[in-house]
């Protein structure tokens, strides 16, 4: 079992995320908490196991400041156990239902001057849900809590570490297209068939007899024109065709799988039952 969290903006919204991860994930109610900065916030035992459950959690005191301030401004905050085959599902339904963009938030938050809690800066994988080790105590080795003033001075400690799956996201480029459009000049040629005229002027020899009625000794003038064709060359532009470029955009969901490393303590007890069991809760 792995744990995942988002904080939302509106109560409506957190009960529908609430609804989907009980229907879809086939999750026992009582595996999914919902909190309030109002219920947070009160100074009361119940509320001090809540913060001792945060310091669980989360990692750093980065990590429990952000997400005590989007409470302490009104936030709902949505905790569910989930199996470690339904990360990528639960996500998407936080996701889908508006879980807020804590790094996004951030920034608008530290512009009005917000501070995290003995820190300047925001991790870098802060992010709206976030996957994390079971919070339950199990074992034979918590069966009664203790704290610093119970345990001798002398006393052997083995640190039990668990390591935090944190799910970001990030836009990066993916590739460009540049079209550009210039005039270039093509050399072509076409072929046409003109028709040309030229006039000619001969003589020839004659020798005949005048005939009857034959008006010859008069001054004569002949005009003859000739012609030719010409190519006479036009152009015309004509929009032959269109290059259109344009983004589509797509929505993809994608399953991160990793791997996370967690101390796991085994206790060899020989002792006879009795004085095992007498160590163990006296």
């Amino acid at each position: 079992m792995i744990t995942i969290s988002g904080i939302f903006d509106q109560r409506t919204d957190a009960e529908q995320a609430i609804r989907r991860l009980t229907q879809e994930l086939m999750l026992d109610r009582t595996e999914i908490q919902l909190y309030d900065g109002q219920s947070v916030h009160n100074e009361s035992h119940e509320t001090q196991g809540f913060w001792g459950a945060l310091k669980d959690l989360f990692s750093s005191e980065d990590d429990r400041s952000l997400y005590s301030e989007g409470l302490r401004r009104g936030g709902y905050w949505v905790v569910a156990k989930i199996q470690d085959t339904d990360l990528s599902r639960a996500t998407d339904i936080l996701e889908a239902e508006g879980a807020i963009d804590l790094e996004e938030r951030s920034a608008s938050w530290r512009a009005e001057g917000w501070t995290p809690l003995g820190t300047t800066a925001l991790p870098a994988t802060s992010a709206p849900y976030m996957p994390t080790a079971n919070l339950a105590n199990t074992g034979p080795l918590s069966e009664r809590s203790l704290s610093d003033t119970d345990v001798a001075a002398d006393a052997h400690r083995i640190p039990v570490v668990e390591e935090q799956l944190h799910v970001a996201k990030e836009r990066r480029e993916g590739g460009s297209v540049r079209v550009r459009s210039h005039v270039i000049e093509t050399p072509v040629e076409a072929s046409v068939n003109l028709h040309q005229e030229e006039v000619s002027v001969h003589r020839m020899p004659v020798d005949r007899a005048v005939r009857p009625g034959e008006e010859l000794f008069q001054d004569r003038t002949i005009d003859a024109q000739a012609y030719e064709e010409v190519a006479v060359v036009s152009k015309e532009a004509r929009v032959v065709e269109e290059v259109v470029v344009e983004k589509t955009q797509s929505d993809r969901t994608e399953t991160v799988r990793d791997s996370v490393r967690k101390t796991q303590v085994d206790v060899e007890d020989g002792r006879p039952a009795d004085l095992s069991r007498t160590s163990r809760l006296g």
